[in-house]
């Protein structure tokens, strides 16, 4: 019910970024990694028409800034699961 939800907001506003990184963290916990990447690229892109400091709709006052660094770590999270990101030296 909570995907068919966000779904629903996504359709009738694919500018607000909490439904796509709400479902990617749903489709996270469902151990679908490859869908979960596809909306947190999704939000980042969304947020890109943020600045840094702007205060996003509905957070609660979380900033723009501080989402975009939640999912980068989330990105990089899923990258050392599936052991990308690795430096050249292997590290």
């Amino acid at each position: 019910a909570a995907i068919v939800s966000l779904k629903k907001a996504i359709y009738l506003d694919h500018g607000f970024v909490l439904p796509h990184f709400a479902q990617a963290n749903l489709t996270l916990r469902q151990g679908k990694r490859k869908e979960a990447a596809r909306h947190l690229k999704n939000a980042a892109a969304v947020l890109h028409a943020y600045g840094d400091n702007d205060i996003l709709p509905g957070s609660e006052g979380m900033s723009a800034r501080r989402l975009a660094e939640i999912i980068a770590a989330l990105g990089m999270e899923e990258a050392e699961k599936r052991g990308i990101g690795e430096t050249e030296n292997g590290r």
